[in-house]
């Protein structure tokens, strides 16, 4: 999705400038491409929003590609905004979002021959275990259900002696001692990752 929320006011020298937090990288690196191939006196650059600042923040964390092409840099931004006093609107800036927003939509639309669109970047699951009491020689087991397009796991554990081994299973139905992964001697505090070799849709850890 893309969301086009302020485009009537030009802050600084950029007309447009894609937020990158809470946005897919891939799409907003498509969108650019639209205004570099059929845009090109739009001049445009990066900023960061520093939090989910509009609606495709909600989009993003439910794992759509989303972009959000704003009026200027965040600091450079109307600060009159919600304000009884926020009259301005400069349609001729307002403008480069709507020709944006057709070149969007129209190529999209394209079939044979077409840009493929962006891929899907997953949310990042934070899992925290506590409160495991484990002794040498025994295991804890758990298992985290994940989508086909996650594909690098990493692992930090701390307290303890800080030694520990990790198997892994990329299926809930593969069961010991047929491990896909085994990485031994973990330390304590260090962060371990583990790529997966193909798409998985669980883990057995």
């Amino acid at each position: 999705m893309a969301q086009f929320d302020m485009s009537g006011h030009k802050g600084g020298q950029y007309d447009i400038v894609f937020i990158t937090d809470y946005t897919n990288s891939a799409q907003n690196n498509f969108m650019s491409q639209l205004l570099d191939r059929y845009l090109t006196n739009v001049s445009y650059g990066f900023d960061r929003c520093g939090y989910g600042c509009s609606d495709h923040a909600s989009w993003y964390q439910q794992s759509f590609p989303a972009s959000f092409p704003f009026e200027s840099r965040m600091r450079e931004s109307n600060r009159l905004i919600h304000t009884a006093n926020d009259t301005e609107y400069d349609a001729d800036h307002s403008i480069h979002f709507a020709k944006l927003a057709s070149a969007y939509v129209a190529e999209l639309a394209k079939t044979a021959g077409s840009v493929t669109p962006p891929p899907t970047e997953p949310t990042p699951i934070d899992q925290t275990y506590t409160n495991l009491n484990v002794s040498s020689g025994q295991w804890w087991r758990t298992s985290l259900a994940i989508g086909s397009s996650y594909q690098e796991l990493t692992v930090k554990i701390s307290g303890g002696t800080g030694d520990a081994d990790l198997y892994v299973n990329l299926a809930l139905s593969r069961q010991p001692p047929n491990f896909d992964a085994v990485l031994t001697n973990m330390v304590m505090k260090k962060r371990v990752p583990f790529r997966f070799p193909n798409p998985a849709i669980g883990i057995l850890i």
